[in-house]
């Protein structure tokens, strides 16, 4: 049975990138937003789905809350 591209990466996207602005107990492993370029930590699951999309050859997925306002406010301004 041949599986189809979506099934075969559902383990990219599944879950929301955790972060905070700070390290703490669950959030050790830094990673920069993909716009803005500040840093921010999250835990190991989430920079491991990070690191699957990067070697699948994906930009780096994560873009924090400030520059996601950014892009909604700017898509649904004209």
């Amino acid at each position: 049975m041949l599986n189809t591209h979506f099934e075969r990466d559902a383990d990219l996207f599944e879950e929301p990138i955790r972060v905070s602005r700070m390290t703490t107990v669950d959030n050790r492993f830094e990673i920069n937003c993909s716009i803005c370029n500040q840093l921010f930590y999250t835990d190991i699951d989430s920079i491991a789905q990070i690191n699957r999309a990067v070697e699948l050859g994906f930009d780096n997925p994560f873009v924090c809350d400030g520059c996601a306002e950014n892009y909604e406010m700017l898509s649904h301004s004209r």
